[in-house]
């Protein structure tokens, strides 16, 4: 959960005004998969600054503007805990993001692609024919 107010997240459109305004941010960008997403083929991104070096974005304004508006909001919060997380607020509130790929994640993209058929199965019997 970001808990950014909306600032580290992205539908294409402020992606793209993002990477006009600050292009070397593409390497922070990654795409954000939740229920409404996956269900509905949304397309959102995350600035996902967890790990980074942050000598490498601080230079960014446009990213920076980001951050900023992030501590913000998390200062204007009435909980306290939501107030300790604006010191860090380069980063999602919480991080449930394993740093390995996840299988699950892969299976669940799969039978995403399957199309618009009426159901899903992952034991159905083989089809003889082509």
């Amino acid at each position: 959960m970001p808990n950014d107010g909306g600032h580290l997240l992205f539908t294409r459109f402020g992606k793209d005004d993002l990477l006009k305004r600050q292009p070397d941010a593409a390497k922070f960008l990654r795409r954000f998969v939740g229920a409404e997403e996956f269900l509905n083929g949304t397309e959102r991104w995350c600035l996902w600054l967890h790990g980074e070096n942050v000598g490498e974005f601080r230079p960014m304004r446009a990213v920076m503007d980001c951050v900023q508006a992030v501590a913000i909001h998390r200062q204007n919060s009435n909980r306290d805990t939501t107030k300790k997380l604006a010191q860090s607020a380069a980063y999602f509130g919480e991080i449930r993001q394993p740093d390995r790929p996840d299988l699950t994640g892969l299976l669940q993209i799969r039978i995403g692609t399957a199309g618009n058929l009426a159901f899903c199965a992952d034991r159905a019997p083989k089809s003889e024919t082509v």
